[in-house]
């Protein structure tokens, strides 16, 4: 991305997470990054941290960057493309990450005609294990889709979807890992219930689940058929599972993960 000027609008966990993955894989030079962030307080921290530059205000983001990725709450959206409306330049790269708001919604807040790109990444970008799900607007050129790539490619894997998919893909990977979060956190607390130590029983957990994790990505056997490697008849694990069925625990996960897909697209607006 030679002499690209990016320009990241919300400092946040996200924001953050691309200026390091940027920055490591030197797809940018610091002075190559601008930021803006409605808290001065995050923003200066941000400057500190990585050696950025902060634009004077959002206005001046947009006149000074060749691709602006919008990294904002999704109540925060309407507002600030409002306010910068008048400050886009047509076949600007703009790329949002922003839950919830479609890219019609974007072109229809804004009076350029913009390259418009959405992406949902998930918060192990923070640690450069994300999975982002793409979808490039109409007309977007293999040179942008480039970019895009390389920029989220910089926090870990990259699919590429169709927008209609995009509130799944929030349901699933976006909020996934509080999912699986909340999992881990029940079965450290039973580890204590049963006289391990906090310290002992988070392994347990953790280990387990990222063992789990990588076995089911790495061996080319479908999910069913792992659990059934594990389950012997008549063992402790069939006991488990049969009291996950009789609590009804895909019922609970179905109803669960279509509320998030639900509330995504509630958000603008909402």
């Amino acid at each position: 991305m030679t002499n690209k000027k990016i320009g990241i609008i919300g400092c946040g966990n996200m924001g953050e997470a691309l200026i390091r993955g940027m920055l490591a894989e030197k797809l940018a030079a610091p002075g190559d990054i601008l930021i803006s962030d409605k808290s001065n307080e995050r923003e200066d921290c941000i400057k500190s941290k990585f050696n950025v530059n902060a634009a004077d205000s959002g206005r001046a983001l947009v006149i000074n960057s060749d691709v602006i990725i919008l990294a904002v709450k999704p109540r925060d959206i309407g507002q600030l493309l409002q306010g910068l409306a008048d400050m886009f330049k047509p076949g600007q790269l703009m790329v949002s990450i922003v839950a919830g708001i479609t890219t019609v919604n974007i072109q229809r807040l804004i009076n350029a005609k913009l390259n418009l790109v959405r992406v949902m990444p998930n918060s192990p970008a923070l640690i450069n294990q994300a999975i982002s799900a793409v979808y490039y607007g109409p007309g977007i050129k293999e040179a942008d889709k480039a970019i895009v790539g390389s920029i989220f490619n910089c926090l870990g894997e990259v699919v590429e979807v169709e927008e209609s998919l995009m509130d799944g893909v929030t349901a699933i990977s976006g909020s996934g890992p509080a999912y699986f979060f909340l999992l881990i956190k029940y079965l450290i607390a039973m580890g204590i219930k049963f006289g391990l130590t906090e310290k002992i029983a988070a392994r347990l957990a953790l280990q387990t689940a990222l063992g789990s994790a990588r076995m089911a990505l790495e061996v080319e056997e479908d999910i069913d058929v792992l659990i059934k490697k594990v389950t012997s008849k008549g063992g402790t694990t069939e006991a488990a599972l049969k009291v996950f069925e009789e609590m009804k625990i895909k019922e609970i996960y179905s109803k669960a993960v279509e509320a998030a897909r639900s509330r995504a697209g509630e958000l603008f607006g909402g």
